[in-house]
């Protein structure tokens, strides 16, 4: 859905849009504070529409850690959202000293030996892992590298921000094209001969969120300033929504990534599992070897003491080994995604 029924009267003049997309995209960031980032967008997006997707209950979210060691984690606090806020840096969802859960959407799909593997972890092991991305520099990779991986699973619908107008994403991604499609339909119903006009401011944010090299952190403020605009905005309209979604840009936009507000973690998200992988780089030229080593579903008492026991079906064969799935260098290796 779009937030808004679009009242071209209100719409900034097309003159005005140019000049604030152009500042947009050529200022240096780091000699612009956040905050005028903010203002910015809060004049730029007057009655722009705010696209909006609901994800229904059983919709699964994984979120993972990487760590060196076999170290184990006992309690969902130890791998949910942050809370040493002092130390949290300006991402691509969040301000400075602002927590947010960031996790990737979980569907099922087949790697390259058409084994069933859960398309969440794949992503987030782009996401989380350098050596999946060190591609010309395979003597360097570790190898062995531990993930820590938490299932959660929607115990309410869940309304999400949706980033879905940037080209690459839409080139690579079925359902961010569908989700582009479908709101463009309503917009051109809506702007008539002002809809290039809001596409392009539309397509502007989504690049912000697709940006493939980011230098410093400085680089994520028109992003993380958006998704803190269009929360607040959407819920002063009395649109409640607990985050933003949006491509992976390190899973090459096959991948679909979530940013959740941690109060909207507490009350619509359950913890259901946890699964320790291992990662290593295999003799092949196929990828990363992976495997599930433990799991735990009796997660204790407020999910504080984790019951870790050795992997299971359907990661272990027939005859005791764990079986290994290769996660290859590049995301769209995988064969089409079980939608």
């Amino acid at each position: 859905m779009i937030s808004d029924k679009i009242i071209l009267e209100r719409l900034p003049s097309k003159d005005e849009i140019e000049k604030v997309l152009t500042e947009l995209k050529t200022v240096n960031l780091s000699k612009v504070s956040y905050e005028r980032i903010y203002k910015v967008l809060d004049t730029l997006l007057a009655n722009i529409p705010i696209c909006t997707a609901e994800f229904p209950i059983g919709t699964e979210i994984c979120r993972g850690r990487v760590h060196q060691s076999k170290g184990l984690f006992f309690s969902e606090s130890e791998i949910s959202y942050r809370t040493d806020y002092e130390n949290i840096r300006m991402q691509r969802a969040n301000d400075i000293k602002q927590s947010m859960f960031y996790g990737s959407l979980a569907r099922q799909m087949k790697d390259c030996n058409e084994q069933w593997i859960n398309d969440g972890i794949v992503t987030l092991l782009h996401e989380c892992s350098p050596d999946l991305r060190n591609k010309k520099n395979l003597d360097q990779i570790n190898r062995i590298t531990w993930m820590t991986v938490g299932s959660w699973i929607s115990v309410k619908p869940v309304r999400f921000v949706n980033i879905c107008f940037n080209q690459k994403a839409k080139d690579a991604n079925p359902i961010i094209s569908e989700s582009h499609n479908e709101y463009e339909r309503a917009i051109r119903q809506d702007a008539k001969e002002r809809t290039e006009c809001i596409l392009k401011i539309l397509e502007c944010i989504s690049d912000e969120f697709a940006k493939e090299n980011c230098p410093s952190d400085d680089a994520y403020k028109v992003s993380s300033a958006y998704t803190n605009f269009s929360i607040t905005e959407l819920f002063k309209k009395k649109i409640p929504v607990a985050g933003i979604v949006y491509p992976s840009v390190r899973a090459e936009f096959k991948g679909i990534n979530v940013a959740l507000n941690p109060i909207d973690v507490e009350e619509c998200l359950e913890l259901k599992k946890v699964e320790l992988f291992k990662m290593y780089r295999d003799d092949s030229e196929i990828g990363i070897a992976l495997t599930s080593e433990l799991v735990a579903t009796d997660l204790g008492p407020l999910n504080s003491n984790f019951k870790w026991l050795r992997g299971i079906d359907p990661i272990q064969q027939p005859d005791g080994s764990l079986r290994k799935t290769m996660v290859p260098y590049v995301h769209d290796s995988y064969g089409p995604l079980c939608e």
